[in-house]
């Protein structure tokens, strides 16, 4: 059977010296005051039509680009409240867009799956 990962469990990821490209793989935005490199805010770039611009807020689906000097580590608050507070319509924007999958079998039930673009 699948599982949902624990959002809790990515909240520290070790850099390397250098550029490291982080992604954010759930959906909802991280704000840039939720992550910091050795208890400092993190030299972030973010790529976008715009090309390359300072800090940003790790946008759901999209990543950042985290320089460090030396190895250090990056923390991460994914956020500050429950999951159940994100209503679906708040998820996909635009031409974004979701599917909700529920699957029952004769002895398992999973409710609350979803796929997203």
């Amino acid at each position: 059977s699948g599982h949902s990962p624990d959002v809790s469990a990515y909240s520290q990821i070790p850099l390397a010296d250098g550029r490291n490209l982080i992604g954010n793989p759930f959906d909802f935005d991280i704000p840039f005051n939720n992550l910091s490199v050795n208890g400092s805010p993190p030299d972030a770039q973010y790529h976008g039509s715009s090309g390359w611009t300072s800090g940003g807020d790790l946008r759901k689906w999209e990543g950042l680009a985290i320089h460090s000097s030396g190895p250090s580590t990056l923390t991460i608050v994914p956020q500050s409240g429950p999951l159940s507070n994100y209503k679906i319509s708040d998820r996909f924007k635009n031409d974004e867009w979701g599917i909700k999958i529920s699957a029952k079998g004769e002895n398992s039930t999973d409710l609350d799956n979803y796929i997203g673009v």
